[in-house]
This record gives structure tokens, C-alpha cells and sequence, in this order.
């Protein structure tokens, strides 16, 4: 999982996203609205290309299963076959 969390933290530097100084794996990312809407668009988009399949955001609890670094890398491994 190193190799997700170190290609999701280099997607996120690329998207321009400002996260806070100290962040960790936990600091949240969608409730504190560092991820806009449009990051967050960028994400799942990301998320499907890594998972080789769409993603229904409309069927997802965005605030719980994407807030953190922590949450993204734990959905995406549900999600790998």
C-alpha cells in the first residue's frame, strides 16, 4: 500500500492541493474543504483509472469513505480485485 499512498499524495501535489502544515494520513480532506468539489472530481476520476472501472460518487458517503488519506487508500483496497 506504500506505492498507493505515495502515488495518491504525489496526484495530490499535482492537483495543487494546500495541505495544512503537520498533515497526517488522518487529516481530513473533504469535511475541512481542502479537497473542493473539483479536486474531488479529479479524485475519483483518478481512482477509477487506478481501479480500471467507473465509480458512482452518487452512491458513495464522500465525507466518510474519502475524507482522509487513510480512508481513500482503505476504500481503494476494497475495491481492487
Amino acid at each position: 500500500m506504500t506505492d498507493e499512498r505515495t502515488a495518491l499524495i504525489a496526484f495530490l501535489k499535482s492537483r495543487d492541493v494546500l495541505l495544512p502544515e503537520g498533515w497526517d494520513d488522518d487529516t481530513s480532506l473533504v469535511r475541512s474543504g481542502i479537497l473542493d468539489s473539483l479536486a474531488l472530481l479529479d479524485l475519483i476520476l483518478w481512482l477509477e483509472q487506478r481501479l480500471g472501472r467507473p465509480i458512482d460518487p452518487t452512491a458513495l458517503e464522500l465525507a466518510a469513505e474519502l475524507d482522509s488519506l487513510r480512508d481513500i487508500l482503505a476504500f481503494l483496497a476494497r475495491l481492487v480485485p
